[in-house]
């Protein structure tokens, strides 16, 4: 299937083109968390922030990094991605992932290590589009749509983006090895 029939869904992996040239989007991976009539929503899975979410000042209380989910309400909005089923309002994502949860359930269940950094993402901010609008965009290349796997949550690093285009291989495998800037070589 070419990159312009690619239909996105919920569970899929939004890899941006490599030339695409925007200020929160280049060389992102978005975990998309919802997609329907309506619109679509999703976090970015490579930018982390410096800043970690904790319950407790003691150096043994667990850490979760806080990772930059998107340009919609950086400042309010706290998304959860986790493998608790149990978790209210937890949404299915795609192989044991899900979405939802409240601050007040985090702060439960991170110190009892249910939670963690191997099975839990915290993000501020997140990714949106209105109805038809991410459609458009893959239309016109911007995105590159994938199944996600378990293993781009656990992948931690910048270097996400390099991995996925890798792992999708052919003509994208050479670019991803190009410098950020490529229209400016």
């Amino acid at each position: 299937m070419s990159t312009k029939e690619a239909i996105p869904y919920t569970g899929c992996i939004l890899i941006s083109n490599p030339f695409l040239d925007d200020p929160y989007f280049s060389r992102t991976v978005v975990l998309l968390l919802a997609h329907n009539q309506e619109g679509s929503f999703g976090v970015i899975l490579n930018q982390k922030t410096n800043y970690e979410i904790s319950f407790s000042q003691t150096e043994k209380s667990p850490h979760l990094p806080i990772w930059f989910g998107g340009p919609v309400q950086p400042e309010d909005a706290f998304v959860f991605v986790h493998k608790a089923s149990f978790i209210t309002d937890a949404q299915p994502i795609f192989d044991g992932w899900y979405h939802g949860g409240t601050e007040e359930q985090l702060m439960k269940l991170l110190p009892k290590k249910i939670l963690n950094a191997a099975n839990t993402r915290v993000f501020k901010g997140y990714s949106g589009w209105e109805s038809e609008q991410l459609q458009g965009e893959i239309n016109n290349q911007q995105w590159i749509v994938t199944p996600a796997k378990d293993e781009y949550l656990a992948f931690h690093h910048s270097d996400l983006w390099q991995h996925i285009i890798n792992d999708i291989g052919g003509n994208l495998s050479v670019v991803a090895k190009a410098a950020e800037k490529i229209k400016l070589n």
